[in-house]
């Protein structure tokens, strides 16, 4: 791998003019002294160079499947994270891994990501460098504004987790739940809101949790004493074959009784009518 890299050096450097030639070596011999008088830098960050540098490999082949660059990325992860040492890098240091990290998506591209994933979570030391990891990937791109909420969850904000499920609730149920939960207490019309949208975006979604969306809609309606809402509600469950009709009776069994009555009485007035 180094020496085909180096060997592409050499060739295009064979190609340049004298001129250009001179130029680059000056270059060449000003990075070299550079290096020479930098100071040495910390475990961690002589590392994290180590990862780059193979990184750099990995982006001059034209396929990654099978690379030795991934295992040696792999092994230095671990060694970083076994080592003890973390605690004895500057903030700083770390910081800018974790950025680095976060802007290239664990560096998914490459393969890597799994080690990666294991990484960032090492780097920080305490809650608020956790807190401070998890707004650095909030404020990044994809699955890692998701990492980043779920990160915000486990250090107990859960408002911030919240946040970002309300702007990524999509068909699925179980968000809406999570969501419907958070409000239910603190705020129940914006639960039901939540609720509402749900009924509206997973009526062709086949998945769990709708019938949790109506028990909350019924125990709503009920406590409200909304009896005409609370018939409409059990009525349309049964017409919709992602929601458990009879599930949501066990649930909410009085209101499953009201509503029936709520159903017996209005047909009995709908049959008058007809004589």
């Amino acid at each position: 791998m180094m020496e085909r890299n180096v060997y592409g050096i050499y060739e295009m450097f064979a190609h340049l003019t004298l001129e250009q030639k001179k130029g680059v070596l000056r270059d060449f011999q000003e990075m070299v002294d550079a290096e020479e008088n930098a100071p040495e830098g910390s475990y961690l960050e002589q590392k994290w160079k180590e990862i780059e540098d193979s990184l750099f490999d990995l982006s001059l082949e034209p396929y990654i499947d099978d690379q030795l660059e991934i295992d040696v990325i792999w092994h230095i992860c671990e060694e970083i994270i076994k080592s003890g040492r973390l605690q004895e890098e500057p903030w700083k240091v770390r910081e800018e891994i974790i950025q680095k990290i976060t802007d290239n998506e664990y560096y998914d591209e490459y393969g890597v990501s799994d080690p990666m994933m294991d990484l960032i979570r090492d780097l920080p030391q305490d809650r608020e460098e956790k807190l401070k990891t998890a707004e650095i990937m909030w404020n990044g791109s994809g699955f890692m504004k998701k990492d980043g909420a779920k990160l915000f969850r486990e250090l107990g904000e859960e408002g911030r987790y919240i946040q970002y499920l309300e702007t990524h609730l999509g068909d699925d149920p179980v968000r809406y739940m999570e969501v419907i939960r958070y409000y239910e207490k603190s705020d129940p019309d914006k639960a039901e809101q939540i609720a509402e949208l749900a009924r509206e975006k997973c009526r062709r979604a086949y998945k769990p949790g709708l019938t949790d969306v109506y028990a909350f809609l019924v125990r709503r309606a009920y406590d409200t004493g909304d009896i005409d809402r609370l018939r409409k509600l059990f009525d349309s469950a049964r017409r919709r074959y992602t929601v458990n009709a009879e599930s949501l009776k066990k649930m909410c069994p009085e209101a499953a009784k009201v509503a029936a009555y709520a159903e017996k009485t209005k047909r009995k007035m709908k049959r008058k009518k007809e004589k």
